[in-house]
Formats: C-alpha cells, sequence, structure tokens
C-alpha cells in the first residue's frame, strides 16, 4: 500500500467564501505542502453548480500524468450544488413498529397478493426497504446461489455502455429504480437511490441480472466503492470511511429474486457551497504533484461525497459526515466486491489522497 498525502494552502476565503464552517486550518501535520498563489487557486473554482463545466477544457489541456477516461465514459449529472453535507439514518433507533408499520406500506410495491405469499417483505436494516422471493431464490443465476455462477460481466453504466444494454438489463434497471423511487416516498428518504452499475450472470439455469445501488444528494453520489487498500485514514474509527450502496437481483426472466438497498437518510445539516474545485481544477492539481515519472489510466472520474462517521464513541448509529471529492478510480481485480484503487482531490482544500 502506498500512501501519499499533499495538501494545497490556498486561501479560505477564496474556496470557502460562502461555507458557514470554513476550517481553521489546511495545514498538513507532516509538512507537506505547496502554496499556491490566489490568482492560480480562483482559477481552480467553479460555482459548485457549475462542477464539470470546464470537462472539454480538460481534455484539451494535454495532461502527461493523467490519463482521462473516454469521454463518453463518465457519468457527470449536473449538480443541484455542492454542500458541506451530513446525514441521518431514519429510524436510528429501530422503532420495531415502524418498521412493521412500513412493512406493510412497501408489499404493493413488488406484486399482486398472490404473488406476495411466495415473497418475504419487510423493513431491513433500520429504514432500507428488502425482499425476497424464496420460490425463484433455489434457481435464480445470482451470487445468491454462486454455484450456479459460471460466470459474471461487469458493466459501469455510462453514455456509452446505456446504448448497447440487452432488453432484459434494460428492464432490470427500470425496474428497479421503480423500486427505488417508491420505497423512498414511503420511507421519507432524503436521499435518491440510482442505480450505477449492471451485472450479468451466466450459469447452467440461464442468465441472471442484478444492479447495484447507490445513494445521491442532489444529483452527486454518495461512494459506494471501498477500497482494495484502505489508507490509514480509511481505518481510522473516529472518522471511518462509511460507503453505501445496495442491489437488487434478477432471474433470467427478469423476476426480481432480492431487493436489499442502503438505510434511508435525512440531511440534518446542508450548507450549500458556492465554490468548489472544478473537474478541471482536480485534474491539474493530480498533474501538478504527481510524480515525475508517474502516469496513471483513469477508468471513471467522478464527483462524490466521501461519508465518514465515528465509530469509536459507542453510538450505534453516528450520523455521516460527508466531504465533497473527485475521485480518479481505477477498479481492481476485486471489482467485483465492489473495491477501488483511487487518488481523490478535495473539492475545498484541494488535499490529495491516494489509495493504491
Amino acid at each position: 500500500m502506498k500512501k501519499h498525502r499533499m495538501i494545497l494552502a490556498v486561501m479560505a476565503a477564496a474556496l470557502l467564501a460562502s461555507c458557514s464552517d470554513s476550517p481553521a486550518d489546511t495545514s498538513n501535520a507532516n509538512g507537506s505542502v505547496n502554496t499556491l498563489s490566489v490568482a492560480n487557486a480562483e482559477s481552480l473554482l467553479a460555482e459548485s453548480s457549475k462542477a464539470y463545466s470546464d470537462i472539454d477544457a480538460a481534455y484539451s489541456a494535454g495532461y502527461k500524468k493523467v490519463g482521462l477516461p473516454d469521454k463518453e465514459t463518465l457519468t457527470a449529472e449536473t449538480p443541484e450544488g455542492v454542500f458541506d453535507l451530513e446525514l441521518e439514518i431514519i429510524n436510528k433507533n429501530c422503532d420495531e413498529e415502524w418498521k412493521t408499520k412500513k412493512g406493510t406500506e412497501l408489499e404493493p410495491i413488488f406484486g399482486n397478493t398472490d404473488e406476495i405469499g411466495s415473497m418475504k417483505i419487510k423493513t431491513a436494516k433500520l429504514s432500507a426497504a428488502y425482499m425476497i422471493n424464496n420460490s425463484l431464490k433455489a434457481e435464480a443465476v445470482t451470487p445468491l446461489n454462486s454455484d450456479l455462477i459460471k460466470s459474471d460481466e461487469i458493466i459501469t453504466l455510462n453514455k456509452k455502455t446505456l446504448t448497447s444494454l440487452d432488453e432484459k438489463m434494460k428492464k432490470a434497471m427500470s425496474t428497479a429504480e421503480e423500486y427505488n423511487e417508491k420505497s423512498k416516498e414511503i420511507l421519507g428518504d432524503e436521499l435518491d437511490s440510482i442505480v450505477y452499475e449492471a451485472n450479468k450472470y451466466n450459469g447452467d439455469g440461464g442468465e441472471g441480472y442484478g444492479v447495484q445501488i447507490e445513494k445521491a444528494y442532489k444529483n452527486v453520489p454518495v461512494l459506494p466503492y471501498t477500497a482494495q487498500h484502505p489508507i490509514e485514514s480509511y481505518l481510522d474509527e473516529s472518522n471511518e470511511l462509511y460507503p453505501l450502496q445496495g442491489y437488487c437481483y434478477f432471474n433470467n426472466d427478469v423476476k426480481a429474486v432480492l431487493y436489499h438497498p442502503e438505510n434511508s437518510y435525512k440531511a440534518v445539516k446542508a450548507d450549500r457551497l458556492e465554490k468548489i474545485i472544478s473537474f478541471k481544477g482536480a485534474c491539474d492539481l493530480l498533474e501538478e504533484n504527481l510524480g515525475d515519472a508517474a502516469h496513471y489510466n483513469f477508468e471513471k472520474v467522478v464527483l462524490m461525497y466521501e461519508p465518514r462517521a465515528d465509530c469509536s464513541g459507542g453510538v450505534d448509529f453516528p450520523n455521516i459526515k460527508c466531504r465533497p471529492k473527485w475521485y480518479f478510480i481505477t477498479f481492481s481485480e476485486d471489482f467485483y466486491a465492489n473495491c477501488m484503487n483511487c487518488f481523490t482531490v478535495d473539492c475545498i482544500d484541494g488535499t490529495i489522497d491516494a489509495a493504491l
């Protein structure tokens, strides 16, 4: 595992003009600091709702160290804004009466009364919709029955791959999205649940389909991946990385076998950041600070919230604090396990971290 930590000390006034909780100190305790002029710092910034506005400029910049993915593979959604965000799990006190009531309300999402007879539908975890169809589970080619799987194909969804999906995969995606939208309303989730990856499984019984579900706040995803080689700060229990992801699996007839998304959340703090480091600004910082001989070909570049929680204080379900960062990702050989290798560029203070 390699660890790099470089903090770019830029003026707080330039980076956090409208953030109510500006950090008092952006220096690195290890002393690895690069100082930018005010003019250069300002050139890295964009309004948070226009974070992706300089993509074309980045692709024409001629970087030597930063290899960007095919532009068509970018999954950028126009943010409604980027926020200093803190999340609280809905029903964090685990009210069983609430879970039972919501489980009953969720039943109509998954089919008619006769079909529900073979399903187990409830509110799992604390506030996540959950459905498993026991009559389909035994024969379905999904990770639930790994002995049936011979191989699998993982598709990262983007403008390029969406055009080549078969009809069954499209149906699986649209069904999961319908479940997401309807359960969000019932559970009061203030985050969106979005399909971001698709899987096709092959086995003796035919094909099976799966979709991975991530959370997002106003069109900015919350990190769903874990790191193949976690850096020290990812493992710090007082500030532990807390990825949010769920999934939905279907049999060969695209009937849902299992739906198991993340908990539902409400935003207890959402202070809008007027300006953040832009797509090109992040690329520029990475290009400037990588070693002279370095070159990385990234498979995905995306703005995401890095979710962290203080899990050291004996609180069962602490709030999750979300820091906006640019993720420059190469997927590991353990991508099946949702693992990544990455550089991150902090959108607020320019800190660069690497988990490689």
